[in-house]
């Protein structure tokens, strides 16, 4: 972040101090008494009430299970991630290309993918703008300029990096107040525009881009036909609709035997082919 401003000629930002710890009193939580462990979960497509998450890395090439990790519900996908993707080295597996969900679209996970080398197809979930006003894809960015255009031909120019890790980009409020487009464009009294960019953004705009080429939706199809298929099977066949014990640790043993009797019986059916194929042959 500092460097960044460095480079623009900006004063270095003091180190943050640490915030302290909030006081949580049993007001602000909400906990399960018959299981501490699970976290209330508030998620579309899903039913309200405590839950655990359930994270599995699945091989691309015959769908077996390679790794399985639960957690409570309050952390995020991409939270969970980077230690998921840590348990796949004990295999010894060297990990070119992965297929995610659009949980996982964040700069901290595509900055790991993009340091690791590994080429990755993230669905891409667009969030609404607030009514009646353009969205941020709108403002097309300019890398030799280091600046944003809007729709009206204008330049946003860079001011500053906030200590987050953000470049901001401002409009001349002077030519903007005349804009026809002002109310499309925003609700500021100052009749400015301001964008925030981070500095990994242009690693989620390269696989944004990468999504659509031929390869990468070949690679998000393979995700959906084994990553998806593979959590179905186990909520359909194998008795994961529901978590049957109380505490994480229990709860992963539950995930863990579902996951070896998927993976046994996909075994058991690619050795029959194999055989079928020795005996035609």
């Amino acid at each position: 972040m500092n460097a960044d401003r460095e480079a623009h000629g900006l004063k270095p930002l003091p180190e943050r101090k640490e915030d302290p710890q909030p006081d949580l009193s049993v007001d602000e939580m909400t906990v399960s008494l018959t299981d501490p462990e699970a976290a209330m979960l508030r998620r579309e497509g899903k039913p309200d009430g405590f839950h655990y998450l359930q994270h599995r890395t699945v091989d691309g090439r015959h769908g077996f299970i390679l790794d399985v990790l639960v957690t409570s519900a309050a952390m995020t996908d991409a939270q969970v991630y980077p230690t998921c993707l840590s348990r796949v080295d004990r295999h010894g597996l060297k990990v070119e290309k992965v297929g995610v969900d659009a949980g996982y679209n964040t700069l901290e996970v595509l900055h790991l993918l993009s340091k690791r080398g590994i080429q990755a197809a993230v669905a891409h979930r667009r969030h609404p703008s607030p009514k009646e006003l353009m969205g941020k894809w709108r403002f097309k960015y300019d890398a030799s300029r280091d600046a944003y255009r809007c729709p009206a031909k204008q330049w946003l120019t860079y001011v500053t990096t906030n200590r987050d890790g953000y470049r901001v980009y401002r409009s001349d409020a002077s030519v903007c107040a005349s804009c026809p487009l002002l109310g499309q464009c925003t609700r500021s009294t100052t009749k400015q525009k301001v964008i925030h960019r981070h500095l990994y953004e242009h690693l989620r705009e390269e696989a944004r881009e990468f999504v659509k080429t031929d390869e990468g939706q070949r690679l998000a199809q393979r995700r959906r036909e084994t990553v998806e298929r593979s959590f179905a099977d186990a909520k359909e066949l194998h008795g994961l609709r529901y978590a049957r014990y109380r505490g994480r640790k229990r709860v992963q043993h539950q995930c863990l035997v579902s996951a070896l009797a998927q993976n046994l019986k996909k075994l058991a059916l690619l050795e029959s082919r194999r055989s079928s194929y020795a005996l035609s042959a």
